[in-house]
């Protein structure tokens, strides 16, 4: 969470978001880029098998902002720990890829916990599609709902390439980075950055395109090459 960012920039450089364990080693890890969810969980899931933990890959549906109008399933978490069906105790939810709101650690099922100054809990609820699944929450703020259904790595194909290309998608229609601290939730949507602190305050603060290379480094922690940031200040500004 501290050392890989999130971010969609390549969406908005004209780059495809490639997933495959390969690609995802040179980006994120070679060439110390970020990425969105796809490619955060896949890449920590690969990992975490080799350490030789058990990982259920899952799909599930993002609620911030909108919890009762159904939106495609297109976010990926993750199960981890536990073999047996309906074990829920043996198993904790882990995802690193939910943006300024991710959880800074595992969070059991039906339980809570707290890091730094959020605390991050799942329990049981029927979505408004009428099916019971699990729901993620940050403090009292309603994050994404997902099943248990498995998911193989082949499934991410398609959300992956509807979140990365299709105008509905938030990730197509502006360049973001997002950060989650212990005190605060970082994120760049454009040329506005956004702070939001656990007492559910926020503050908005205009991003000059200039100073947009500065405050990657700064902030975020994320260094693009200069033809890079050029074309996406030159975005911005247009």
């Amino acid at each position: 969470m501290q050392s890989i960012p999130y971010e969609n920039l390549d969406i908005h450089l004209g780059r495809e978001i490639r997933i495959d364990i390969d690609s995802l080693v040179s980006k994120l890890v070679d060439g110390r880029r970020g990425g969105y969810c796809y490619e955060h969980n896949l890449l920590f899931a690969t990992v975490l098998e080799n350490l030789g933990f058990s990982v259920t890959r899952l799909l599930g549906r993002v609620r911030l902002g909108d919890p009762v109008n159904p939106r495609p399933a297109t976010h990926m978490v993750l199960f981890v720990g536990g073999t047996a069906p309906g074990s829920h105790a043996e198993r904790v939810v882990v995802d690193v890829g939910f943006g300024s709101a991710t959880p800074l650690g595992p969070v059991p099922l039906d339980g809570a916990a707290t890091y730094g100054a959020w605390t991050w809990s799942t329990a049981r609820l029927v979505a408004p599609e009428g099916e019971e699944v699990w729901a993620m929450r940050v403090n009292d703020v309603l994050l994404y709902t997902f099943s248990e259904e498995p998911r193989h790595p082949i499934d991410y194909v398609t959300p992956n390439h509807f979140s990365s290309t299709h105008p509905m998608s938030v990730f197509v229609q502006a360049p973001t980075v997002q950060r989650s601290e212990d005190r605060r939730q970082l994120t760049l949507h454009g040329t506005d950055l956004t702070e939001r602190r656990p007492d559910a305050s926020m503050t908005v603060t205009p991003v000059d395109p200039d100073d947009y290379g500065a405050l990657l480094h700064d902030t975020f922690h994320l260094d693009l090459p200069p033809d890079d940031l050029g074309a996406l200040v030159r975005a911005l500004r247009a």
